[in-house]
């Protein structure tokens, strides 16, 4: 395994990324989402990206602008700013191999959303959130919380409709003690993507929504976890 980190440049800001490389020369096809909050960075989700390099699957996270090692301030960010972001992170990609997507809380739905546009071969949700179409150009620091967590929100996504045209692999790792994302959102997510190639959701029993956190700690669910996302990111 071989990592690279570097930085590229976004609508005025600088993003840092890693590779984390197979071997050489092998170019990532798998992009990570972060979450939201101040202690979501593109660091969560290493263990599963090292275990996908050792099996010979090249990948690229990244700190959305204003958190980790990336410039900006959270609070004037908005979703249509992070899929702007997520955008230039996939460009980053293998060109000659459609791409997969890994995202995580809001990340989550960054992922889904790209899905029309993308046409991804896999993608992978950790406790996906989900947002009205009203929320998408409202500052996180500018009552975004009010319009996106307002009663079923979440459910009248366009992030469902999005997953319809996935013909690729899905998977859906939920935490089954969720107290950020509604259950019925969680629910509405497994049961998303009908036209998959192949489809699969795995509950964490007594998980938090801070999934990737407490996968540290339990390392029986953690390689679970890890063996469903090789399925699908690096099947044939």
């Amino acid at each position: 395994m071989l990592t690279e980190d570097f930085t590229f440049a976004v609508d005025g800001e600088r993003l840092a990324a890693t590779r984390v490389l197979a071997r050489p020369g092998a170019l990532p096809t798998v992009v990570s989402f972060h979450g939201h909050g101040l202690a979501s960075t593109r660091a969560r989700i290493r263990y599963a990206l090292d275990a996908l390099a050792a099996r010979g699957v090249s990948s690229l996270c990244f700190d959305f602008s204003g958190h980790g090692d990336s410039t900006g301030v959270i609070d004037q960010a908005t979703l249509a700013k992070r899929l702007v972001e997520a955008r230039a992170a996939a460009a980053l990609l293998d060109p000659s191999t459609p791409p997969a997507l890994v995202g995580a809380s809001m990340g989550g739905a960054i992922a889904a959303w790209l899905t029309v546009e993308l046409r991804p071969r896999a993608v992978v949700l950790v406790s996906p959130a989900a947002y009205s179409d009203e929320a998408m150009s409202i500052r996180f620091g500018d009552g975004f919380d009010s319009v996106a967590k307002a009663p079923g929100a979440g459910e009248r996504s366009s992030v469902f409709a999005a997953l319809d045209g996935l013909r690729g692999r899905y998977l859906v790792v939920a935490a089954g003690q969720d107290a950020v994302i509604p259950r019925a959102v969680l629910e509405r997510y497994a049961a998303a993507a009908p036209h998959a190639r192949a489809r699969r959701v795995l509950w964490l029993d007594g998980c938090p929504h801070q999934v990737n956190r407490w996968l540290l700690d339990h390392d029986a669910a953690r390689s679970r976890v890890v063996e469903e996302v090789f399925s699908a990111v690096g099947g044939d």
